[in-house]
């Protein structure tokens, strides 16, 4: 990519980035994109239902699903931009000199830094996913029947994200030489995949009770 932030190219530009030979942008900006069409997704659902007749009980609601969903669009944005920095810094760092000692323990810590950066990242794209995936759920109760189905394709995008995302976290902290900050890490990424999966069945169920296949 030309350093430019996500959001100033194309969608052709995007994905002609994403196949080139530039490592950058990668899985973990594809994934935070990902996550944040599906929370554009919950957003219209609940924009489209408060503004019928038949949901003015419930528009209030539906408003605040709206603007909760507008603003993890706008995270996940930033989080696609900051993973394609913290990959940048791990490439810099490994491409530090290396032939005294001295410059081989410099450049240890900074891949280690660096690698914790870009682990974090993934671990932040993945907790808003599954932000986005209950929100998700909570959209189908409450949306207009003819238009929740949107939101279940928001359910399983955003999930399909918080899954792909943490194969970049859980990468990195092989490499990671902390081991209670892998292990806490470990943990982490398992707890997101198992509250993921809670948050995708809800969805699921909530479009089954409402008559809506899925």
């Amino acid at each position: 990519m030309t350093g430019q932030p996500i959001e100033h190219n194309t969608i052709a530009g995007f994905l002609a980035a994403l196949g080139s030979a530039e490592p950058t942008p990668g899985g973990g900006s594809a994934a935070a994109l990902v996550a944040a069409i599906s929370a554009g997704l919950v957003e219209m659902t609940a924009r489209v239902s408060a503004n019928r007749k038949s949901h003015a009980v419930q528009r209030p609601e539906l408003l605040d699903i709206a603007d909760r969903a507008a603003a993890l669009r706008a995270e996940l944005l930033r989080l696609a931009n900051e993973d394609v920095a913290a990959y940048g810094e791990v490439a810099g760092a490994y491409r530090l000199p290396k032939s005294t000692a001295a410059e081989q323990a410099a450049r240890a810590a900074a891949i280690e830094r660096a690698l914790m950066i870009a682990t974090d990242v993934p671990f932040e794209i993945a907790g808003r996913s599954l932000d986005v995936a209950q929100l998700a759920a909570t959209a189908i109760a409450a949306g207009a029947t003819t238009i929740i189905g949107d939101s279940g394709v928001a359910a399983h995008g955003a999930v399909a994200a918080l899954r792909g995302v943490l194969l970049n976290a859980d990468q990195n902290l092989r490499s990671i030489q902390d081991e209670a900050f892998a292990e806490r890490g470990v943990a982490h990424s398992r707890q997101l995949k198992q509250s993921a999966e809670a948050a995708l069945a809800l969805a699921q169920r909530r479009l089954k009770e409402r008559g809506v296949d899925d």
